[in-house]
């Protein structure tokens, strides 16, 4: 029997994309380079600072998918069609309101 699995998708929109640019190419990579340590050691503090510069820049949306969902539905495409029924509901909550707007601009005019 398979649970279901929270996945995290990033959000790879411009503007974070153009912020972890940014800070990658402004942050000090000197203080890595020390004589006292081996290439290993270097390589994993390296790592560690892309990581967290990357988890600092790049927000993140969880969505849960689940035994039931089909293999093509992955968490990116799960979370798009939240996204869709979302923008969906949004609609329909502000169909009164709209329509109500329309009928007063009628009669203003």
């Amino acid at each position: 029997m398979s649970i279901s699995v929270p996945a995290s998708v990033p959000d790879l929109r411009e503007p974070y994309i153009n912020k972890l640019r940014y800070i990658i190419g402004t942050f000090d990579w000197s203080h890595l380079f020390c004589a006292d340590d081996d290439i290993d050691v270097m390589y994993c503090n390296f790592l560690t600072i892309l990581h967290f510069i990357i988890d600092e820049c790049i927000p993140r949306k969880y969505v849960v998918v689940g035994p039931r969902d089909p293999d093509f539905v992955t968490p990116l495409v799960k979370m798009l069609l939240k996204k869709g029924t979302d923008c969906v509901d949004l609609a329909e909550l502000m169909q009164p309101m709209m329509s109500l707007t329309h009928s007063l601009l009628r009669l203003t005019s």
